[in-house]
């Protein structure tokens, strides 16, 4: 009988486990004389990161890297980061990420990011879902007392560049957003190949681009501050809503550089009011 493991509700064969990727990335932040250090660094298999950079004061920078690029169907990478009070980090990719076609044979990528009272920003470049490929990505955010988070998540489905749009295949994206063990947001989307949802006027309208800027610790007055200032340079279309303290903004388009464009723009005007940084851009994006 084939290992079968559930994730998000989706079965997954996993028999192919010893032809594919096992990943795993532990990462652990604290303070140290007034300066936020990578305190604990773990890695199994093709995940991991360059040194820290300090591009700027109080802020720790990381880039997390996946060096075969690609992810087939089997591949399962896990991603861990801990950040202790006082601790303020910012991580990105150095590179979109690209879920390949494969047999009805899932890929899963994890990522459980856990902060105390310092500030975490989550900005991984795009991941590019080939026709045909099969992944489940969650992301899991748990604060404790007033800890700070900004992130996104950016998702190109086909490529149409060559003229490929997603076909068939599944991918299923989730992102939840917890604090003292009380769910802020569960925030679920599975989307199939050819289904209503990518062409509907209610669902993805065609877009090949959608994408999703979450902060928390935004009140009214920023987010309609925000909506006056900030403006999309392209065809795509964008909204924003407020869960309490958290802002959601969704984002539909026809390519990732404008979700980056339109996203960077609402992460300078809010940087600050959460965070109490300016913006930095991490030096990788502009290379």
């Amino acid at each position: 009988m084939k290992p079968i493991q559930a994730i998000n509700n989706t079965t997954i064969d996993l028999s192919v486990a010893d032809k594919n990727w096992r990943a795993e990335l532990e990462l652990g932040f604290s303070v140290k004389a007034d300066r936020t250090i990578l305190r604990k660094r773990r890695s199994v298999g093709p995940l991991v990161i360059q040194r820290p950079f300090y591009p700027e004061d109080g802020v720790c920078h990381v880039y997390v890297l996946h060096p075969p690029g690609g992810i087939v169907g089997g591949d399962k990478l896990t991603t861990t980061i801990n950040v202790d009070d006082g601790a303020n980090v910012l991580l990105t990719t150095p590179g979109a990420s690209k879920l390949y076609r494969s047999k009805k044979i899932f890929s899963a990528q994890k990522n459980y990011l856990n902060v105390n009272t310092g500030s975490l920003e989550w900005f991984p470049q795009e991941c590019i879902s080939f026709s045909g490929a099969h992944g489940v990505n969650r992301t899991k955010v748990c604060l404790h007392r007033q800890a700070r988070f900004i992130g996104w998540e950016i998702l190109c489905l086909g490529r149409p560049a060559a003229n490929e749009v997603f076909e068939k295949g599944k991918v299923s994206m989730r992102f939840d957003i917890w604090r003292d063990d009380k769910p802020l947001l569960l925030d679920y989307l599975k989307i199939t190949g050819a289904d209503e949802l990518l062409t509907a006027p209610w669902g993805l309208r065609s877009y090949p681009c959608n994408a999703t800027f979450i902060a928390v610790g935004v009140n009214q007055l920023l987010m309609e501050t925000l909506r006056k200032k900030v403006t999309l340079k392209s065809d795509a279309i964008a909204g924003m809503t407020r869960i309490e303290d958290v802002l959601i903004c969704r984002f539909l388009g026809h390519q990732a550089e404008h979700a980056k464009e339109y996203f960077t723009q609402l992460w300078r005007h809010l940087r600050e009011a959460v965070i109490g940084k300016t913006i930095c851009e991490p030096r990788i994006w502009g290379t």
